[in-house]
């Protein structure tokens, strides 16, 4: 009896590019921290805010970091301030590893040879193993502690940001409308 491999290599090639194709697009959005990941604030004093972005492992780490500044800018605009400086922060990379499993073809062969009322057979079976890969999976976290200002941004500092124009530019390159 022939045994079947539970999953083929080509349906394993297939469902994994499915799998990637639907990974895209279930990247971390810009949203407040939940399953998905997402932004959360800590208030430390009227004018200072520890903010943090997490994505999940179909969220680049660049992407994470994009978003990040952009919340710095939506709180320090939703707070009434005009630029922030970014005094501290910080991005990690979390890795864990998803195994996929192995697979097991074979192939039999057989010889069958008849005369009058006697028949005589053999049958020889080939099998081989493919093992299952280890593929890692970063997911990105990054967080920045920010002091907010009134008036304009000292143009000497590439620490400090104006919030006005980082969510004009960043808001179009990120799919999102400023509010």
């Amino acid at each position: 009896m022939k045994k079947r491999p539970l999953i083929s290599h080509q349906r394993l090639r297939r469902i994994s590019g499915a799998l990637f194709l639907f990974g895209a697009s279930c990247a971390t959005p810009f949203q407040a921290k939940g399953l998905r990941g997402g932004y959360a604030d800590t208030r430390i004093a009227n004018d200072t805010v520890l903010a943090s972005f997490n994505g999940n492992g179909f969220t680049s780490k660049e992407r994470v970091q994009l978003y990040l500044l952009y919340r710095c800018a939506e709180v320090t605009k939703h707070d009434g301030f005009d630029y922030f400086v970014i005094t501290g922060g910080n991005t990690e990379a979390k890795v864990n590893y998803i195994q996929t499993p192995s697979t097991y073809n074979e192939t039999t062969t057989g010889f069958v040879s008849a005369s009058g009322n006697g028949a005589f057979g053999s049958a020889q079976t080939f099998g081989s193993i493919s093992p299952g890969a280890t593929v890692p999976v970063h997911k990105y976290g990054a967080e920045a502690l920010i002091k907010m200002f009134h008036g304009q941004k000292p143009s000497n500092d590439p620490n400090a940001y104006d919030a006005g124009e980082t969510i004009r530019y960043l808001g179009p390159d990120l799919g999102l409308v400023p509010q």
